[in-house]
């Protein structure tokens, strides 16, 4: 004689291992995707940042040449990466140029292209001059497709 009792709850059985197998899969693709998915669009921080940065640097020391000469210097700002083409840097102290590095028309077609750097711009006086700071980044992070 078979015994066919407790069959249902063994067959019920089934049905939550299934459930617990959906969700540690649906765990395992959400954190591949959150790991490997698209990275984040910094340029227009990393912009503002080293704006500030300069502006600090600039109101605490006088525009001279040797500011000029030594502003990575002054400023701690590192020559290699400014160099790897991925910042845009210029200085107007009083409408004349004082420190330009970069293609500054980049920033203006940052607006039709979403690939172009993202730049920051701000005017302010210091030491009786009128100083105009363009700064624009275009450093990407792992994976950015903005």
């Amino acid at each position: 004689m078979i015994n066919k009792k407790a069959q249902l709850g063994e067959q019920m059985t089934f049905f939550a291992f299934l459930f617990l197998l959906i969700i540690i899969g649906l765990g395992i693709v959400a954190g591949v995707y959150i790991f490997f998915g698209s990275g984040y669009d910094f340029r227009s921080v990393d912009a503002d940042l080293l704006n500030y940065k300069i502006r600090n640097c600039i109101s605490n020391n006088l525009l001279d040449d040797n500011f000029k000469n030594n502003f990575y210097e002054i400023c701690k700002i590192d020559l290699k990466v400014i160099e790897d083409k991925n910042y845009i840097i210029r200085i107007l102290a009083d409408e004349k140029e004082f420190f330009d590095f970069g293609d500054e028309l980049q920033c203006e077609l940052s607006a039709k292209n979403i690939n172009y750097p993202k730049c920051t711009s701000v005017n302010f006086n210091s030491n009786g001059k009128n100083i105009f700071i363009l700064t624009g980044s275009n450093q990407q992070s792992r994976g950015a497709n903005a």
